[in-house]
């Protein structure tokens, strides 16, 4: 079996015992994920997602952005 698939497979088994699921929506398995489990989600990512980063800055010493809900 592919290692993605076992990790799939053990991710979900991780939902089934959670409160609540802190999910990247950035990938198409993430999606998929957020739809699968039975446990409450938050979702996080670049769009469509419950929290974003904006403002994204990038310099030498560090990065800045700002948080935001909703998307």
């Amino acid at each position: 079996m592919v290692p993605w698939k076992i990790i799939t497979r053990r991710k979900k088994l991780l939902f089934q015992r959670c409160d609540c699921a802190v999910i990247d929506t950035d990938d198409a398995y993430g999606r998929r994920l957020k739809d699968e489990i039975s446990c409450p989600v938050v979702t996080y990512g670049s769009s469509h997602a419950d929290y974003y980063a904006d403002a994204i800055k990038l310099r030498a010493d560090g990065t800045s952005f700002w948080l935001c809900q909703g998307g």
